[in-house]
């Protein structure tokens, strides 16, 4: 994975804390950004209060898999330093310090003064931003001063959602090369997941996925993506005769909800039938089914690539080559389908667990060439 720059990490975190008043979580979202920016407070003659406080629990990310974090902020609102260890399963161990100065100025933007140290590594940088429009959608411009000398215009727009906040951002350098960087970040109570996607200054692609965790989980079974937001979730499963037949269903404030089977059969050549069917409604009041038969055979020298058919009920009949790899975080699930024209679709997921949460994290192509992207946490407890 590619980590982002100290500039993007600034930028996520200026992002989501302009939209946490806006938020029923925003307690959750501010402990577990690091360099978090708040906002200064428009009473300005008042003192800001003193923060003394702790925040502990689990971390699941892509680059180094399950673990648990400890951050610490001290200070003030304007005037904090925040201490962050992360400690992974895998051996690996992040610590991060940083010390945040915020200036409120007088034609309404606010300056940042940042000096972070990461297993070792200063960076320090000076940035000024100013957000524009009404709470929950905001459009920021600023410039960010690295210790380097770097400069860097920034350009974007920072929006509360129904599941949580989309950022997108785009940073030009003195010599005209951009970096942009997009963050959807879901909100379930005290589960929150970021998702960052782009590309750096250098060309290469930014990607980063990560699960975090802390206080009391929900207490009934939650989903929340990035279509319909945060709704009720269920499932369950029965096996008869050997077949095993999982189903699940879901309900949206928006109206959209949907229900699912999964009827799972072993056979006797050692390949495994999946007859999958979906009816759901939209959020539009649209109704809508489909179905599959996808019939697949693991690799006989007991690698990780699987091949198959599948044939669905829109009409599209072919075959399926891919993998599944197991992960020190989850799953890498890569599969290509190619239909009876030899036309192709693409279907990726990313899939981070940890206990009884789970995070896909999907992307591909439709047989039309649409993008087929979504982001989905699901909560069982």
């Amino acid at each position: 994975m590619i980590n982002t720059t100290a500039t993007s990490v600034s930028l996520t975190a200026l992002a989501l804390v302009l939209l946490a008043p806006d938020l029923a979580d925003a307690k959750q979202i501010a402990a577990h950004t690091r360099g978090t920016h708040p906002l200064v407070s428009s009473v300005s003659h008042l003192a800001p209060a003193p923060i003394n406080q702790t925040t502990k629990g689990t971390i699941d990310t892509a680059a180094n898999g399950d673990g648990t974090y400890t951050k610490t902020v001290m200070g003030t609102a304007n005037d904090k330093v925040v201490t962050t260890t992360d400690t992974f399963a895998d051996g690996v161990t992040v610590t991060s310090k940083s010390t945040d100065l915020t200036i409120k100025n007088s034609n309404g933007s606010t300056s940042y003064d940042d000096t972070s140290t990461s297993n070792g590594k200063v960076t320090t940088s000076d940035e000024t931003y100013t957000a524009t429009g009404v709470k929950g959608d905001y459009t920021v411009t600023g410039v960010v001063v690295q210790a380097n000398g770097q400069v860097d215009n920034v350009s974007g727009t920072s929006d509360k959602t129904s599941y949580g906040t989309d950022n997108n951002f785009t940073l030009t350098n003195s010599s005209d090369k951009t970096e942009t960087l997009n963050t959807e970040t879901l909100v379930d109570g005290n589960v929150v997941a970021n998702v960052q996607t782009g590309t750096g200054f250098n060309g290469k692609a930014i990607d980063n996925v990560s699960l975090y965790t802390s206080g009391p989980m929900p207490t009934t079974p939650s989903v929340d993506t990035t279509p319909n937001g945060l709704g009720s979730y269920a499932t369950g499963s029965n096996i008869v005769n050997g077949v095993k037949t999982v189903y699940s269903d879901r309900m949206f404030p928006n109206g959209a909800a949907s229900a699912s089977s999964d009827v799972i059969t072993s056979n006797a050549n050692g390949s495994t039938t999946y007859a999958q069917s979906t009816n759901a409604i939209a959020s539009n009041g649209a109704i809508s089914s489909s179905g599959s038969n996808e019939t697949y055979t693991p690799n006989a020298s007991g690698g990780d690539s699987i091949s198959g058919t599948f044939t669905q009920s829109n009409g599209y009949n072919g075959t399926v080559t891919g993998s599944e790899v197991k992960t020190g975080y989850g799953n890498d699930i890569s599969l290509t389908y190619k239909d009876q024209s030899n036309v192709t679709r693409v279907a990726d997921t990313q899939q981070l667990v940890d206990g009884n949460i789970t995070l896909n994290v999907n992307t591909g192509t439709t047989f039309t060439g649409q993008a087929s992207d979504s982001v989905g946490l699901i909560v069982s407890p």
